[in-house]
This record gives structure tokens, C-alpha cells and sequence, in this order.
């Protein structure tokens, strides 16, 4: 959905109103040659980051955005990219959108669970920073807990390390 959708997204793809577009997506995609299993599909970029549309935080909520994600891969494979592999990303720390992995719509749609974890959000310089920073969630230990919880792959979408003094790395 385009972000010009704004707060009604997530409420819009949870009604399957996206449907036809999806659908041709999944179409064009897998007759460009992606339905096999080492194109991933990104789902809902770190959507439980509150800055952007498709948020879990948005008008509808985790329940919302579940049934959008939920449609979304439906309808890609209704489209013919059905070999593809699904990742649902999450960004790094408390839940800033208050979804966690309540938005997970389960193993028969989602192949591997992502977080994208910089170390930078809070900086970690020993060996209790990190351990404090992974007790939030989702982390890469949360994650990898989670997704072996339900028998599917996780992964370190994107990643970075503090090194340096200051808060933004270096």
C-alpha cells in the first residue's frame, strides 16, 4: 500500500482492499523469475517502529496489521509466488508501536522472523550493556527464542556495532 494511505493502511489491508494490487505484484514477481526460495519478501519494515504508516500503533492495532500481513502473503501467492520466502522484520528494542510479536500471523505464512538490531539504540561499551540491551525485545535473542519457538528461520535483517564514545557510533 502506498504510505499516501496514511493511518488507514493497515485497517484497509486488514479488509483486503490492496487484494488486486497484491495479487499483480505476486504475479509480476514471479514472472520475473523470484518464486523461488531465495527471494525474500521483506513484510512490514521494523513494523513495530511507531514512525511509520503501516505501525502496528496505527488506527486497527496489532490485530489490524496481523490481518493485513496476513492478506498480503495470501495474496502474493494467489499472484504465483508461492515459493517465495516471507520475512517479517522487526526493529531492535521495546516496542515502540506496543505490538511485539502479537502481529505474527504464524509459521504458514511467515518463513523467518527479522530484527533489524543497531547497537547504537542504546549504545552498548561492555559486556552488561549488552546484556541489558538484549533483555529488551525483540533483540536477536528474542527473536532467535521466537522464531524457534515455531520451528522457522530468523535472521539480522540489518545490523550495526557502536564503536566509539558517543551514542550515534562511529
Amino acid at each position: 500500500a502506498p504510505e499516501s494511505e496514511g493511518d488507514a493502511m493497515n485497517t484497509k489491508g486488514a479488509n483486503d482492499a490492496y487484494r488486486d494490487q497484491q495479487r499483480s505484484l505476486g504475479k509480476f514477481l514471479a514472472g520475473a523469475g523470484m518464486n523461488v526460495p531465495t527471494f525474500t519478501v521483506r513484510v512490514d519494515w521494523e513494523c513495530n517502529g511507531n514512525w511509520y504508516r503501516w505501525s502496528a500503533n496505527r488506527p486497527g492495532g496489532a490485530s489490524a496489521l496481523k490481518q493485513a500481513i496476513t492478506n498480503y502473503v495470501t495474496n502474493l501467492r494467489a499472484g504465483g509466488l508461492t515459493r517465495a520466502t516471507y520475512d517479517l522484520c522487526f526493529n531492535k528494542g521495546p516496542s515502540q508501536a506496543g505490538a511485539d510479536f502479537s502481529v505474527f500471523p504464524g509459521a504458514e505464512f511467515i518463513d523467518i522472523v527479522g530484527v533489524d538490531q543497531y547497537d547504537m539504540w542504546g549504545p552498548s561499551y561492555s559486556a552488561a550493556d549488552w546484556q541489558r540491551e538484549l533483555n529488551k525485545s525483540p533483540t536477536v535473542k528474542t527473536v532467535a527464542e521466537f522464531a524457534t519457538k515455531h520451528g522457522i528461520q530468523w535472521s539480522v535483517d540489518e545490523g550495526g556495532n557502536t564503536h566509539g564514545s558517543n551514542s550515534q557510533g562511529g
